[in-house]
Formats: C-alpha cells, structure tokens, sequence
C-alpha cells in the first residue's frame, strides 16, 4: 500500500485544524509477511490543543483503530524516534555506547 494512500486516510479522520505527522509502517513481528503490522501516526487536535497516537491495523487501515492513545498535551510537530537494534538500545540505555558503534 502506498504511503500516499496511508496519508490520505489519516488526513481523512482529522478535523479543522488537526495535524498528522508523517505515518509510519512497524511490522507485527520479525517473521511477519510483508504489510502485517500497524500504520503509526501522531495526530495533534487543535480544538484540545492535545496529541493522540493512532495505530491502525495495516492490513484494514479503514477499519477501527487497533489503538488510540491520547496524551494530555500536544506534542511537538516532527517529534519522532529510531528504530534501532536491540543490541545498540541495550548499550544505549547502560550509556555504555561508544561511537562507532561495535558490529554484532
């Protein structure tokens, strides 16, 4: 499915002045087949000055959401993450990461 498709339904569930940041692909497993997994957007609601995570099921993305996570307050536009391995989160999280990186 294209992402033009994919953002052309989220925009389609906003309301005036909502805002979606770019929609993201993250597979349901490692093993999954490819577009099983969830279509990720963060969604600003202007009329509560709030931000919701909306998860959608990418194999029915019209359908309901599998997930809406509202948060009290807006978060910044173009705020994102990484995926990265699990091994670079691990030595990350114990700040024991050195530049570059060690292979596997």
């Amino acid at each position: 499915m294209s992402e033009l498709i994919i953002y052309g339904l989220v925009k389609s569930i906003l309301d005036k002045g909502d805002v979606a940041d770019e929609p993201i692909f993250v597979p349901r497993s490692a093993s999954a087949p490819e577009g099983d997994g969830y279509i990720i957007a963060l969604i600003y609601r202007a009329a509560t000055k709030t931000s919701e995570l909306l998860i959608l099921n990418a194999r029915d993305i019209a359908g309901e959401p599998a997930a809406v996570l509202r948060m009290p307050r807006r978060v910044p536009a173009g705020f994102h993450g990484n995926f990265v391995p699990a091994w670079i989160s691990s030595q990350l999280a114990m700040r024991r990461c050195s530049y570059p990186f060690p292979r596997e």
